[in-house]
């Protein structure tokens, strides 16, 4: 679930990021990994 889950979330930022600066954007997955999965544990983690 989380290896889908980053995988789509850097996708979509890739989208937005295009979309922003109207340039393509090159991913280097090496550098996202450890990034992107920080960020969705955060995000799924309970609050309370």
């Amino acid at each position: 679930m989380i290896a889908e889950a980053r995988t789509d979330v850097v996708r979509l930022a890739a989208v937005f990021a295009e979309r922003v600066t109207k340039r393509v954007v090159e991913l280097d997955p090496a550098w996202l990994s450890g990034r992107s999965e920080a960020v969705l544990r955060a995000a799924i983690r309970p609050t309370g």
